[in-house]
């Protein structure tokens, strides 16, 4: 299969195929819900006023987190889908520039230099010569006319993935921030947290225990 891309585009598009990391990815604790059942937990027991305000920090950093994940899991698809369109097109131009050879083969005609491997950016100029040597017969004319048609549809192809990529790149940026927002508003929680319960640490434990263990006993809220 003839390769072919805009200057640039192997490294914005290294690493398709890769583990996307997004909403569904470990987070804190090893575990995408671990923020959302914290919030649950607290709820529960009914946690002191001392919580109140990190409590809310921690929502509202949670919250962000988990939409600006969303947002960059959905740039990841939109990058994939394109990435997809982009192979089936190269793939028809390919053939298409496959068949232009074998007609122009037959007919005698004289191919440009470096035609089949030309990239995006030169292509279209090359299909679109009228003087080549010997390319009157209509089948060739025929073949050229579906090359150039799938060499523009190709090229219009990569650049969707360029741009697609880019913006995966933005949101994907964007995610790591409020993740990292989130994370320092959790450890803030859990240091009030620990002072603010005077139980030898049993609230503690139930609240920002592992996702699976058994959900605390609900009680009163403290004053």
């Amino acid at each position: 299969m003839f390769t072919r891309y805009y200057e640039g585009y192997e490294e914005r598009n290294e690493g398709h195929g890769e583990q996307h990391a997004g909403c569904g990815e470990l987070v804190a604790m090893e575990h995408p819900s671990y923020g959302r059942i914290v919030l649950q937990r607290l709820a529960l027991v009914g946690a002191p006023r001392s919580l109140v305000v990190p409590t809310a920090a921690f929502r509202k950093a949670h919250v962000g987190f988990v939409v600006a994940a969303a947002a960059a899991d959905a740039a990841w698809a939109r990058r994939d889908r394109a990435s997809d369109a982009q192979s089936r097109a190269d793939q028809k131009l390919d053939e298409a520039l496959a068949e232009l050879v074998r007609v122009a083969g037959a007919a005698g005609a004289k191919l440009p230099n470096g035609l089949v491997e030309a990239p995006y950016a030169t292509l279209p100029a090359l299909l679109a010569d009228a003087a080549w040597e010997g390319a009157t017969s209509r089948s060739v004319a025929r073949a050229l006319e579906r090359a150039r048609r799938r060499g523009e549809a190709a090229a219009v192809a990569a650049r969707a993935v360029i741009d697609r990529a880019t913006a995966h790149a933005r949101a994907t940026a964007r995610r790591d921030e409020l993740r990292a927002i989130r994370d320092r508003s959790l450890r803030a929680l859990e240091r009030r947290a620990s002072a603010a319960w005077e139980d030898g640490g049993e609230t503690y434990a139930a609240v920002f225990a592992p996702v699976e263990a058994q959900p605390p006993r609900r009680r009163r809220a403290a004053t």
